[in-house]
């Protein structure tokens, strides 16, 4: 499904100094006309071209929205009008230059966005497939543990072949892993950092593992493993690890069902002063 297209902004500045426009129109209508103003902002700002719909039923729900009167709203418009804050399009809409201007700008950008990324995935896809890493290629012989020596998982009928040091990380990761989407997800993310990345996998899950020992040794509380593509998009063999807190309670046992019904028969029987078989003397 296509991703919807993106209408209007989230958010939009508001000056610390307001121009001699703004200050006339807050003069003369004090701290409620200068709240509709903030709300019909708003209003303009998430719409896809900076229009407000103020005719009819939506007028009357853009007063009730800023606690004020129709009349009041009137009032607040022939003003804005008058300072040239807003105008009123031919279709009977209400904006500003200042919001089309914005609004303009911002779609622009955002086209322009949509463009690079496109451009760069065409880029990405087209270098791919001059020494793609996958389905019994070769890997690159500029990086380390890719010189073509590894281990072959079959994916959909073809091989992926990983290297020797990434298959010796995922032998020790006592979390769920699945080798070959791991090993696809880690080249695609770090493929230009892979030779500084191996020499700390193995060592930053073995130290993982004596914290999460220490962990439950100390506070009885066992931590469960990530996900294999969760450690790694985390870059988890960069983490600090905190010290874990002794845990100065005891540690609670679960009763089991026998000494659960023992226990409350127990409590049945003093509660009707009947003698328990401990109490019982021959």
């Amino acid at each position: 499904m296509a991703r919807p297209k993106k209408i209007g902004l989230d958010y939009f500045p508001v000056d610390v100094y307001f121009d001699d426009k703004i200050q006339s129109f807050e003069l003369l209508h004090g701290n409620d006309g200068f709240a509709w103003l903030i709300k019909f902002w708003q209003s303009a700002y998430k719409t896809e071209f900076g229009e407000v719909n103020l005719n009819g039923l939506f007028g009357n729900c853009s007063a009730k929205n800023a606690r004020i009167t129709t009349e009041q709203q009137q009032e607040y418009l022939n003003t804005c009008k008058e300072l040239e804050l807003l105008y009123q399009t031919e279709t009977g809409l209400w904006t500003s230059n200042g919001i089309k201007k914005r609004i303009s700008t911002v779609s622009k950008e955002r086209q322009d966005a949509i463009k690079r990324k496109l451009k760069d995935s065409k880029k990405k896809v087209k270098e791919s497939k001059g020494n793609p890493p996958l389905f019994g290629e070769q890997f690159p012989n500029n990086v380390s543990g890719c010189d073509g020596i590894g281990k072959k998982e079959k994916k959909g009928g073809n091989h992926v072949k990983i290297p020797e040091q990434f298959l010796s990380f995922l032998k020790i990761y006592p979390g769920s892993k699945s080798k070959t989407n791991d090993w696809t997800n880690f080249f695609k993310k770090y493929r230009s950092e892979m030779d500084e990345i191996f020499p700390l996998l193995i060592h930053a899950v073995e130290k993982e593992i004596a914290h999460k020992k220490k962990t439950l040794d100390l506070t009885g509380r066992s931590i469960p493993w990530k996900h294999m593509s969760t450690w790694i998009n985390n870059r988890c063999w960069e983490q600090e690890l905190d010290e874990p807190i002794p845990n100065m309670e005891p540690i609670k046992v679960k009763e089991s069902t026998s000494e659960k019904m023992e226990r409350l028969l127990k409590i049945e029987q003093e509660a009707k002063g009947e003698p328990n078989e401990t109490d019982i003397q021959f």
